[in-house]
């Protein structure tokens, strides 16, 4: 289900998948499911446009992602937690965070 809702945020169709997520109970989830759900749900408030004002489901899935090295996913958490810096006028940091994706 995590893997449809990439795809379908990769396609641009955002109300689908923000849709799709809402149906997901994240409290189900494995603590890897959960790390990607914080990320595809991160990714796609980015791309609708909609800052975000905690840094808590990007920082989770970093978590995890440094612990396990899933390289592709890693790198994106760092890079969307740079936009994320970015949006809220911190763009020193979002630097730091880009330079680490």
């Amino acid at each position: 289900m995590l893997k449809d809702i990439d795809t379908v945020i990769v396609n641009e169709y955002y109300d689908s998948a923000l849709s799709m997520i809402r149906d997901i109970p994240s409290i189900q989830l494995t603590d890897k499911e959960k790390a990607y759900y914080y990320l595809l749900k991160t990714k796609l408030l980015f791309r609708m446009g909609v800052t975000i004002a905690t840094d808590s489901m990007i920082d989770y899935s970093i978590g995890c992602y440094t612990e396990n090295k899933e390289n592709s996913k890693f790198a994106e958490s760092y890079y969307l937690k740079g936009w994320e810096d970015v949006n809220r006028k911190k763009s020193e940091r979002g630097k730091l965070w880009f330079k680490q994706a």
